[in-house]
Formats: structure tokens, C-alpha cells, sequence
């Protein structure tokens, strides 16, 4: 369904953006509680807008 395929491109999962970020679960895991990486939960999966992130490391110029 080419809908899909428009919203993997926008949204990842958790291991897409463990490997965009290079970051570990636990790392993404804190960055999600402390508010400082934006999320949305769908049922039982949890995505990550691309755009959103990178507007979110940019405001908090994030480290590794």
C-alpha cells in the first residue's frame, strides 16, 4: 500500500531510531521520559517522527 510506504519514510520505530540517532534503547528509552524526543503511541508500538527529532536535537543540540 503505497500509504504505508509514506509513513515509513515519516515515522520510524524504536530500532530505526536507535540506529539514526546511534543511541542504545536505554539512551532513547530516557530521551523519551525526559520529554526531550518526541513520540506518538499507536496501540502497542511507538513511533518517532523524522522530522520531529531532528527539530528536537537541533532546540537541545544534542550529544553523543
Amino acid at each position: 500500500m503505497h500509504y504505508q510506504k509514506d509513513l515509513q519514510k515519516e515515522y520510524l520505530n524504536t530500532q530505526e531510531c536507535m540506529l539514526l540517532l546511534d543511541i542504545s534503547r536505554t539512551t532513547l528509552w530516557e530521551l523519551r521520559r525526559e520529554g526531550r524526543i518526541p513520540f506518538i503511541r499507536l496501540r502497542n508500538k511507538i513511533l518517532y517522527s523524522r522530522q520531529a527529532i531532528e527539530e528536537s536535537l537541533t532546540k537541545i543540540n544534542y550529544t553523543k
